[in-house]
């Protein structure tokens, strides 16, 4: 089943793309294309909306709910960053 994270602000959209190091070359592959309603799929490059996810029967997990699925489990955004994920 393919897996997508929704990310609702621009601060997750960057911090997932970083986390898998995704490099979003075309001009629609951007978080203002869909706002808070943008996926990202956690298996290969590709995003999308929630609706067209939902509609493809993904799984469509929160920023939080992945978070704590890549072992990430209390750390605010803010820490994470510290990282240089």
């Amino acid at each position: 089943m393919t897996t997508v994270v929704n990310v609702r602000t621009q601060e997750q959209w960057d911090f997932v793309t970083k986390y898998y190091r995704y490099e979003w070359r075309h001009r629609n592959s951007k978080f203002s294309c869909h706002g808070d309603q943008s996926c990202i799929n956690i298996k290969m490059k590709s995003r999308g909306s929630l609706e067209s996810s939902s509609r493809l029967d993904y799984d469509v997990l929160t920023f939080t709910k992945w978070r704590v699925s890549v072992g990430m489990f209390m750390a605010p955004i803010k820490e994470l960053k510290k990282h240089k994920i």
